[in-house]
């Protein structure tokens, strides 16, 4: 990759413009750093939830069986 020729951008700290493409650039290294950091976190968070979401729904699956297979026993007590 070739050096890019820069200049900064008047009264801003972090961009400046490539002077072949006319491209305004973001310099700032740590509020990527920061973002890639809160991107993951989310993406994490949102896997945690489906998964916890999932077993929710297993749960009450094996519950709803349970139910089923106690309310067959009641049945078959009662016709003794």
């Amino acid at each position: 990759m070739s050096q890019l020729n820069t200049v900064e951008i008047k009264n801003t700290s972090d961009l400046v413009r490539d002077i072949r493409t006319k491209a305004v650039l973001n310099t700032d290294v740590e509020g990527l750093r920061k973002y890639k950091e809160q991107r993951t976190k989310a993406l994490k968070d949102r896997r945690d939830a489906h998964e916890t979401k999932q077993r929710l729904s297993s749960l009450e699956q094996e519950v709803q069986s349970l139910k089923t297979i106690i309310s067959e026993l009641a049945n078959l007590k009662s016709r003794r």
